[in-house]
């Protein structure tokens, strides 16, 4: 009875974990549409990591240019960064721009959450992420609550920048 038990408890385990990581998978996989509320939770996480979060849109060529530097950042200090990509292509774009231009991106090279804002009221929620944000993109947030760390900066980075950056607030 007792190893009949602990066959199921084992056999639950791994089924559970199977689940888990076929969910972490997925979200990598594709593109979440979010909404205000969802987006302010992403900069409210605690934890160790640097929390990195991109706003960028398809239509965006800065934004577009960058991109392979947030990927290469993303590889580079994978241990001590979350890194998120915000799309503010319109919600009705998912579909025919923001999920193809990863699929042509090949989804699994991008392996960080991507999200898709759904909320078109920019003047009620970009001043949650920062009060003197213009509203331009690309934009980046990077925090860390853990350690009070808060850096926003609007305009595009070069790979250099980006490193240096993240540097930077990784020895505070």
């Amino acid at each position: 009875m007792k190893k009949t038990k602990q066959f199921y408890f084992l056999a639950a385990t791994f089924i559970i974990s199977m689940c888990f990581s076929f969910v972490i998978k997925n979200n990598f996989d594709t593109v979440i549409p979010i909404d205000e509320n969802q987006l302010i939770e992403l900069t409210k996480k605690e934890s160790d990591s640097l929390h990195i979060i991109n706003f960028w849109a398809t239509w965006c060529a800065p934004c577009v240019r960058e991109l392979p530097h947030f990927n290469e950042a993303n590889k580079k200090y994978n241990d001590q960064i979350s890194m998120n990509l915000v799309s503010m292509d319109f919600d009705n774009q998912l579909e025919k721009r923001v999920i193809p231009f990863f699929q042509r991106k090949n989804f699994s090279e991008y392996a960080m959450d991507k999200y898709l804002i759904t909320s078109m009221k920019y003047d009620d929620w970009m001043p949650k992420i920062d009060k003197n944000w213009s509203g331009s993109i690309p934009a980046t947030l990077f925090y860390n609550k853990t350690k009070n760390v808060y850096h926003f900066h609007e305009g595009d980075f070069n790979e250099e920048e980006l490193f240096h950056t993240i540097d930077s607030l990784l020895a505070l």
